[in-house]
């Protein structure tokens, strides 16, 4: 399975407003949205499982970018790294 939200958040700008290292469990993850948690690999299951197009799709699937709207660029990266990997497997 590829992990959309790793590769978006590599190209991204990494920022301490919107994304930090957390530790769950011994497991590292990054925080894409700050204010809920939400974490990169939430929104890779959000994007993989349920398809999920577009930063409101990843609000209903997550909520991720229900609070301040910070994390609205890195999602959209997200899913546009998805979008290209669909198209260059076609």
């Amino acid at each position: 399975m590829t992990n959309w939200a790793a590769k978006a958040t590599l190209s991204a700008v990494k920022t301490s407003a919107v994304v930090e290292k957390a530790t769950t469990g011994g497991c590292s993850s990054d925080v894409i949205c700050r204010c809920l948690g939400v974490t990169s690999d939430e929104i890779d299951s959000a994007v993989s499982v349920f398809n999920a197009e577009s930063v409101q799709d990843l609000k209903q699937q997550t909520g991720a970018g229900s609070g301040c709207t910070a994390c609205h660029r890195v999602l959209k990266q997200i899913l546009a790294v998805r979008r290209e990997e669909f198209e260059n497997s076609l």
